[in-house]
């Protein structure tokens, strides 16, 4: 069954099934951009027969980043793009009856490529405690709430952005962090196993401040906790995502990187700005 069937029509074919379409959306743009580069980098008409480990590995060490240093992935990244090759040789082992799966003869990447002098993190509360105070005298109305959510309930950026009000439970002391739909159906932001979960306000910095930021927010008719304007009316009509919402991470990183210049100038030049 698999003898002239090309690995290009075997990923058009796994692209179409149950086993890749019921995946989270995120998981789905991952697998595709990773699996694409892997076919357009074989010649025309290659064979499923021809699949092997060897190729298999091939194809994932050529997965690089895109800068000219041409340096190797890292070891989330590697294991990542792995877990992806694994998910569509599998489907075509099982899909076309080939003699033998490949990945059975290819372990999975472990350890970790980052070099420990190159990784810069906070090591302690009083760091963190630091930051938040630096914060609080740049812009405590915005900056100060975002941060400090980040910070002490740890959401993904994705994650933080996409929360709205009415996620946050003051009385119960909770932050309600889940799925977002737009009105054709699309999910947007959402966790990353695409469950709803329950994280815990704590309670001796973050509670205060959400309580404060919250009853400053009543009656604005702004939904999202984070608006990507601060609590201003956007200027221009959004047409990718819902008014008042952050629409690209670089976006607000570049929002951010003007605070924590200014934050910079009270505290001097820390690792964490």
């Amino acid at each position: 069954r698999h003898v002239a069937t090309t690995v290009a029509d075997a990923v058009n074919e796994w692209y179409a099934s149950a086993d890749f379409v019921n995946l989270a959306v995120r998981t789905r743009h991952e697998m595709k951009r990773a699996v694409d580069s892997v076919v357009e980098s074989l010649p025309d008409g290659f064979k499923l027969a021809d699949l092997s480990a060897s190729r298999v590995l091939a194809w994932r060490d050529a997965l690089r980043s895109d800068d000219e240093e041409k340096r190797p992935l890292a070891a989330r990244t590697l294991i990542k793009n792995t877990m992806y090759l694994r998910s569509f040789v599998t489907f075509a082992y099982v899909r076309y009856d080939l003699r033998e799966n490949p990945m059975n003869k290819i372990k999975a990447p472990g350890g970790s490529s980052a070099r420990r002098e190159n990784v810069v993190a906070i090591r302690s509360y009083d760091a963190f405690a630091e930051m938040l105070d630096t914060v609080e005298k740049v812009d405590e109305s915005y900056w100060l709430p975002l941060l400090t959510t980040a910070v002490l309930a740890g959401p993904r950026y994705s994650e933080l952005v996409w929360l709205r009000t009415d996620d946050v439970n003051l009385e119960q002391g909770y932050i309600r962090v889940g799925t977002r739909r737009d009105d054709s159906g699309v999910v947007h932001g959402g966790t990353k196993t695409g469950q709803e979960r329950i994280v815990p306000i704590e309670r001796t910095r973050l509670k205060p401040i959400l309580t404060r930021y919250l009853a400053g927010r009543r009656g604005d008719g702004i939904g999202w906790l984070f608006p990507s304007h601060g609590l201003a009316k956007p200027t221009t009509a959004r047409t990718k995502t819902p008014p008042n919402l952050w629409s690209h991470a670089a976006v607000f990183h570049g929002a951010w990187e003007r605070i924590a210049a200014k934050c910079v100038k009270e505290t001097g030049d820390r690792d964490y700005w």
